[in-house]
């Protein structure tokens, strides 16, 4: 007979300004905070040699042994703390910037938190009046750029901390006793694995939307990797732990190409390409 029970709760709360100043002037700013707990409950049991099958399961006391009783709770909470702010100049400069607080109870004591910034500009290049002679084939031209840092939490529960099981130890004859042993020998310098990465692009579009096109170029660099560490065989048979070891870098372009190769809707086709 086995029991299981996961549970849930997650709170939000957003507050936002929004202002509009003589049509020029756009700011838009956001703040909020974020909850999660979940918690897991096990609970089982194996029981053999029933005087009768009758009652099934609904009374196990009726077997002649019950063995394997096992109960196991896991409890995770996630704590996030976030702004962000855009501005946005004559519809044609666009600006932003946030700022995440980020706390998992599956790290090590000290290093619970983590802190994300990013920030991101973009210009509509082809709403200037310098670009007006592109007008009959120029649809939209927008460069952008942006920077950011974001957090990985994904390592599991209790990682950075030592924990224990129990098995039943033969002592001669039918003496039975319980011994604990160590399951996990533990991290507390766990901490988040993060990537910061940089983009630059641009958005074209031609002929009402005929073509368009979108290019960018990147690079992505993820520290303190959440990967498995090899530890001395003494601990008791654990081998390795959790731990932030090493850096991975991507750095490259991508060009995204769309065309509506006939203009007649009924018959309209359309082509799409992406090389990175």
């Amino acid at each position: 007979i086995a029991n299981a029970r996961d549970t849930y709760h997650q709170a939000e709360g957003v507050a936002t300004y929004h202002k509009n100043f003589k049509n020029t002037h756009d700011l838009k700013i956001t703040a909020g905070v974020s909850y999660l707990s979940y918690s897991a409950e096990t609970s089982s049991m194996n029981a053999h040699d029933f005087s009768t099958e009758s009652m099934s399961y609904y009374n196990i006391g009726a077997a002649a042994a019950i063995d394997n009783i096992a109960s196991n709770r896991q409890d995770k909470v996630n704590l996030s703390y976030f702004a962000r702010a855009e501005y946005v100049l004559k519809d044609k400069y666009i600006f932003n910037a946030t700022f995440r607080a980020d706390g998992a109870s599956n790290f090590g004591a000290h290093n619970k938190w983590g802190y994300f910034p990013s920030a991101s500009a973009a210009w509509q290049l082809g709403d200037e009046d310098f670009m007006s002679f592109a007008k009959p084939v120029l649809n939209d031209l927008k460069l952008r750029a942006s920077w950011g840092v974001t957090g990985n939490d994904g390592i599991g529960l209790y990682k950075s901390l030592r924990t224990y099981g129990f098995r039943n130890v033969y002592l001669g004859g039918s003496s039975i006793d319980k011994m604990m042993y160590l399951t996990n020998v533990g991290n507390s310098a766990l901490k988040w694995e993060s990537t910061r990465q940089i983009n630059l692009g641009v958005d074209l579009s031609l002929w009402n939307g005929r073509l368009s096109a979108s290019f960018d170029v990147y690079d992505k660099l993820t520290n303190n990797l959440i990967n498995p560490i090899n530890i001395s065989a003494s601990n008791f048979g654990n081998h390795d732990t959790i731990g932030n070891l090493g850096n991975v870098r991507n750095s490259g372009w991508e060009l995204f190409i769309k065309g509506n190769i006939i203009k007649d809707m009924s018959q309209k086709k359309q082509v799409s390409m992406m090389r990175g």
